[in-house]
């Protein structure tokens, strides 16, 4: 945590040094302040800190989410303009492995964020979620999807 305020700080100072307080100055100070603490962290005698490793889980997990919403978008694109519009709409209820607050949470977003799925409910086991999908041709596979491929990123992130 004292990484990531020092890493916000170093932005604010960078973004002073340039008398410029844009978003994109912000970005650039925060991409150049993570450089130095990276490369000064042994200086410093920070040998354990996870500040590098969960950035990285972190920007992973963020252009995994803006990926999936690109690739859902396209498919639903598809689905729309397509002369026939075939859909087979259904819900279905996941259960998760992780049952976190932060975890559900987060993943129930980026469920609802994707296209072409919509989180409807968070039983009250707090471990299964119920999922609206567009196209239900194989509900094993969705549930598999989900918690293979979704549910396997939030847990690297937020557990």
């Amino acid at each position: 945590m004292r990484m990531a305020l020092l890493n916000f700080i170093l932005a604010l100072v960078w973004m002073a040094l340039r008398a410029s307080f844009t978003p994109v100055d912000f970005v650039v100070g925060f991409v150049i302040g993570f450089g130095i603490i990276m490369l000064t962290q042994r200086a410093f005698g920070v040998t354990s800190s996870n500040y590098g490793r969960r950035s990285r889980r972190i920007f992973r997990f963020i252009g995994f989410t803006f990926w999936n919403i690109i690739k859902a978008n396209i498919a639903v694109a598809r689905v729309v303009l397509s002369p026939q519009m075939e859909v087979h709409p259904g819900i279905l209820a996941v259960t998760m492995d992780s049952c976190s607050d932060i975890g559900m949470t987060s993943l129930a977003n980026l469920i609802t964020l994707t296209p072409g799925t919509l989180t409807l409910d968070v039983a009250s086991d707090t471990c299964t979620l119920y999922i609206h999908f567009m196209n239900v041709d194989d509900p094993d596979a969705l549930r598999s999807e989900i918690k293979n491929y979704f549910e396997r990123r939030v847990v690297e992130v937020f557990e």
